[in-house]
Parts: C-alpha cells; sequence; structure tokens
C-alpha cells in the first residue's frame, strides 16, 4: 500500500472495509467522487465540527480544506494527508514534501486512504486513518481529543464507505 510508504509509522490507526460486488472502474469513479453531503449522518457529524457538509465531495475537501491527495493509483489507492498542530488546528501543508517536513513536537500528521482489492470475487473497499503524534506535547493533546472523538470518526468512515458503495451501484444517482 502507498499508505505505507506515506506514513510507516504512526501514534493511533483505524480501519474501516465493506465488500461489494461492482466493477473496479465503478467504485473507483464513485471514489473520486464521494459527496459527504449524501448522507444526513455525515452533515450532521460534520456540522458538529463546523465543518460545511452541503455539498461537499472528497475533491471539495483537497481544494477547500486541509486535505491534500498525496498519491494516486487509479482503480487502487488514493491517498490523503494533512498537518495540524497539538490543538487541532490545520496547519499549512501543499505537498506531501511539506508534509514530510513536520518533524517538531506538537504537530499531528494525518494520513488516511481508499483502498481496493480482491477478496471473494468481491472488491473490498477500505479505508485507513493514520495519526502520527509528532512528540510528547502533540501526543498529550490528541490522545483525550482521539478518546472522545474516535467513535464518531469511525462512524463518518463506514458512512464514507457505504456512500461509495451506493454511489458505485447506482452510477448517477
Amino acid at each position: 500500500m502507498i499508505l505505507d510508504d506515506i506514513l510507516p509509522r504512526f501514534t493511533v490507526r483505524e480501519v474501516h472495509e465493506i465488500s461489494i460486488d461492482v466493477s473496479r472502474d465503478a467504485l473507483w469513479l464513485a471514489v473520486r467522487h464521494l459527496d459527504f453531503s449524501a448522507s444526513w449522518l455525515t452533515r450532521l457529524l460534520f456540522g458538529m465540527r463546523g465543518i460545511r457538509a452541503v455539498g461537499l465531495t472528497l475533491q471539495d475537501m483537497v481544494e477547500n480544506g486541509p486535505f491534500r491527495i498525496f498519491a494516486e493509483a487509479p482503480g487502487s489507492e488514493l491517498v490523503l494527508g494533512c498537518v495540524f498542530d497539538a490543538h487541532m488546528v490545520p496547519m499549512p501543508m501543499e505537498t506531501l514534501a511539506s508534509f514530510e517536513g513536520y518533524r517538531d513536537d506538537g504537530v499531528n500528521r494525518i494520513a488516511w486512504n481508499f483502498f481496493i482489492d480482491e477478496g471473494d470475487g468481491r472488491l473490498c473497499l477500505r479505508t485507513e486513518t493514520r495519526v502520527q503524534c509528532l512528540g510528547p506535547k502533540s501526543r498529550r493533546w490528541f490522545i483525550p481529543y482521539w478518546m472522545i472523538i474516535r467513535p464518531f470518526s469511525g462512524l463518518i468512515r463506514r458512512e464514507m464507505l457505504r456512500l461509495t458503495a451506493l454511489q458505485a451501484l447506482a452510477p448517477g444517482v
């Protein structure tokens, strides 16, 4: 996985997956055009965090949010990332090199992916989120934060997978 090359060491990680009987092309298209606002649950959870969720697509998160696409293997894997300070405030970052350049205590590097794999005659769509706390200061702030938001982050990830599967099964809807 490309994610292993981008963030091989991490403090926390979360993995969710869904199995779906659809073509790889349809699933990849759904990943690349994911619209988070298609789910009331995602709109609610994003809204609670102050994130505008109406018309929020994956591309919008990259163009107007803190996330950047670091790598893409079409039909297989898409890796995104961002950098936050210890208080979870986004830090400037435009490229993978600038992501890798952050090494100070008090910084959290976050990478997550969509990964398509074969399994039992169906495709498996997996999303993995990794957070690397770069020192004691960032761990001291992030770990309590993670304990609170982890269940909600998991809900969002599972909802992303569900939405992607629905879109792949009914393209154009």
